[in-house]
């Protein structure tokens, strides 16, 4: 192992991810890949910082995940002490924490420089990516006394989980492409209907409804969920058009109203939980949408599960794009990350005039 960079963590700019280098600390020369599970951080700290700081952490890092009703956390949390450190070195979330002067094994990790830093306030918190193991991450978080240490953990407590979420994502986009995505899909979609999306291998052609403008892909173990709509912004022209004769993107409820419409035809009936529904504007590949998340249920069959949806307006047509999971038993935010960056792939030519004609063997009349 060598020298490498470690960067402190700026929390004036981290929602922004701003973050810049200081020093230089460690760096894997090793082919090892990290080991673990995406959903378990190892928290190393002493017996003294544990004790004070076992139900924050515990509140940090173990909060309940959203849009599920099974209770399951985030993350598990293991704690270890520094002593054994070696035998967990190659896990992949490390969660290093306590008091600078009476924790060894974090005032080896930084150089003089660093710990000057941290005495005078102006540093407290680092992180390093692939330090003894590739797709590693690391979190240090340290200071000068105990009550500045919790200071920190109460006041960040957001951020230090979002960089742990953040890592998982980032592992997630590199392995779920891994082995490739299904080509001929993409080509087809984008022949017989303007778009295409790039689904890992694994998807199948659920449902497929030309005349409807509605295709549907699963992929099973669990059941991942992805359904495209689109229709001429013309069908709704008096309700989406703005004074300007502009159009505008539908609101909550138009976007869900659609959404149970689709899904009495096509997912048997589940509808949305209109109370669990969060609903934002946002820049989804350069267009501006709607992005909704929230909870579907089918009371009929007893099933239900969270939901990510996309509505905008591109190319003279309303988009809903849906992603929903039936995983009971399983965490359900692990999957949804992966259905969010599916989404990503998701393109869309510009068709100003008329549909798109079916033209191939394998086209649905």
């Amino acid at each position: 192992m060598k020298n490498g960079d470690l960067r402190i963590v700026n929390f004036s700019f981290i929602i922004q991810y701003s973050l810049f280098t200081i020093l230089s600390v460690l760096a894997c020369q090793s082919s090892r890949e990290a080991a673990g599970r995406e959903d378990k951080v190892i928290v190393v700290c002493e017996d003294l910082e544990w004790r004070e700081l076992e139900s924050l952490i515990s509140e940090i890092l173990e909060k309940e995940e959203p849009f599920s009703l099974e209770g399951r956390n985030f993350f598990d949390v293991e704690r270890i002490r520094p002593n054994d450190f070696d035998l967990y070195r190659y896990r992949k979330n490390l969660f290093l924490m306590g008091v600078l002067e009476t924790t060894p094994l974090i005032s080896q990790l930084l150089t003089g420089e660093a710990q000057e830093e941290v005495l005078s306030k102006k540093a407290q918190v680092f992180e390093k990516r692939d330090a003894w193991a590739k797709g590693q991450s690391m979190l240090i978080v340290t200071a000068e006394n105990q009550d500045a240490l919790i200071n920190i953990l109460k006041s960040h407590g957001e951020i230090i989980h979002r960089f742990f979420v953040g890592e998982v994502s980032k592992r997630t986009r590199e392995r779920l492409y891994h082995d490739g995505f299904e080509v001929d899909l993409a080509l087809r979609f984008k022949h017989s209907y303007g778009w295409s999306i790039h689904v890992p291998k694994g998807y199948k052609i659920a449902r497929e409804d030309s005349s409807g403008r509605f295709v549907q892909l699963i992929r099973h173990f669990p059941d991942r969920l992805i359904s495209v709509y689109w229709e001429k912004i013309d069908e709704r022209s008096a309700e989406l058009r703005t004074p300007n004769f502009e159009f505008r993107i539908p609101d909550e409820e138009e976007c869900l109203n659609l959404r149970d419409s689709l899904a009495l035809k096509y997912f048997e009936g589940d509808q949305v939980t209109r109370e669990r529904v969060q609903s934002e504007e946002v820049n989804f590949q350069g267009r501006k949408a709607l992005r909704l998340m929230g909870y579907w249920e089918n009371e009929e069959k007893v099933m239900g599960g969270p939901f990510l949806a996309y509505c905008f307006i591109q190319g003279g047509r309303l988009y809903l794009l849906d992603f929903h999971l039936f995983a009971p038993g399983k965490k359900k935010w692990l999957y949804l990350l992966q259905l969010e960056e599916i989404s990503k792939t998701f393109e869309v030519e510009d068709i100003l005039h008329g549909e798109r004609t079916l033209g191939g063997p394998n086209d649905i009349p």
